[in-house]
Order: C-alpha cells, then sequence, then structure tokens
C-alpha cells in the first residue's frame, strides 16, 4: 500500500512538473511580446505601445530609448490617434452605395461606373489625408530618434522595414487608421426590390 502512495505521489509530482514545462516557455513568450496572460488562453494587449520599437532597438544592438524620447514619441502617439480617428464616409456615400446596388441588379453600368467614382474618389480622399498624417508622424519619430538608433535599425531592418516599423506605432492593434465606416466591403444588407 505505501508503495502505490509513493507511486502515486511521484506521478503527481512528475504532472506538475510537465505542466510548468510547459507553462513557463509560453510566460516568458507573452512577456517578451508585450502581451500579459489574464486566463487561460486570453491575451490581453500591455499598455507599452513602444514595445515594437524598443525590441527592434534591441535586436539591431542600438541603445535603448531614453526615458524622454519614450515620454516624447508616446506623446506623438496619443496626439495621432486623438486626432486621426477613422473618418465617416461623406454624405454622398450612402447613396452612391444605394445607386450601385441598384445598377447592379438593373444591370445599368453606366450608373454603376458613376456611384462607384463616387465612392473611390471617397476612398481615395481618406487614403490620401491618412498618409499624409502618418508620414508627419514618423517624421517626428525619426527626430527624435538618434542618428546610431536610426542607422542600426536602418542596418538590420532595411530602410522600408525601418519606416513600416515607425509607421505601426501610430495605428496600433488592428491596422492603420483612416478607414472608417462605408470602407470597402459595407453596404445595404437588405436588396431593394
Amino acid at each position: 500500500m505505501e508503495n502505490r502512495i509513493n507511486r502515486i505521489s511521484l506521478l503527481l509530482a512528475v504532472t506538475l512538473a510537465l505542466c510548468l514545462l510547459i507553462a513557463l516557455p509560453g510566460a516568458a513568450f507573452a512577456q517578451r511580446s508585450g502581451r500579459v496572460m489574464v486566463t487561460p488562453g486570453q491575451m490581453i494587449q500591455n499598455r507599452d505601445l513602444l514595445f515594437p520599437l524598443k525590441n527592434a532597438l534591441q535586436a539591431a544592438g542600438a541603445a535603448a530609448l531614453s526615458s524622454d524620447q519614450e515620454t516624447y514619441i508616446n506623446g506623438l502617439i496619443s496626439d495621432f490617434r486623438a486626432a486621426n480617428k477613422p473618418a465617416p464616409p461623406s454624405a454622398d456615400i450612402p447613396a452612391a452605395r444605394i445607386a450601385l446596388d441598384d445598377a447592379i441588379l438593373g444591370q445599368n453600368s453606366g450608373v454603376a461606373g458613376s456611384a462607384i467614382k463616387t465612392i473611390t474618389n471617397d476612398q481615395a480622399a481618406q487614403i490620401y489625408t491618412n498618409m499624409i498624417n502618418t508620414a508627419a508622424f514618423a517624421i517626428s519619430v525619426v527626430k527624435e530618434l538618434t542618428s546610431d538608433q536610426i542607422n542600426l535599425l536602418q542596418k538590420r531592418m532595411g530602410t522600408g522595414g525601418l519606416v513600416r516599423l515607425i509607421e505601426s506605432l501610430a495605428a496600433g492593434p488592428g491596422g492603420l487608421l483612416g478607414r472608417g465606416p462605408g470602407g470597402s466591403g459595407q453596404g445595404r444588407v437588405a436588396i431593394k426590390k
């Protein structure tokens, strides 16, 4: 009987050790990736908006951000996000979408083309504004970094990779800003009879 209890105790100890071995690397990865484990299977974003930049600087062997740099860049991010909320479509877009739907069902390519032009012009204006604002944001971030930080990041990531990293700080979770209501894919649900 005592031998059986020892085997069960040993089995429980081994099982617990294996569970810890499986859980620890996942927790370490979550901590490195800027995420915090809330409950098993549920992750939330950590509040460190600069994690991607900090990680890239470390990987490039560049100096870490100073506290002044962190404060300034976090302020740029907050200001950018506050000023660049997704814009609603112009007042003409709902009517253009209805006209497009009706033109497709009515097999009228002329009206469809006119409606498409209205929709794409609105989208192009939003994209243009977003790109101008994002470029201004990225330039401000580059001005805050030292030339050594920029050079080492550029050497490691390439010019395009570095610019995309800096631009991504503005976007946050979910991708680029500026894709407001009325963006691609949004239209009437019911078909007009």
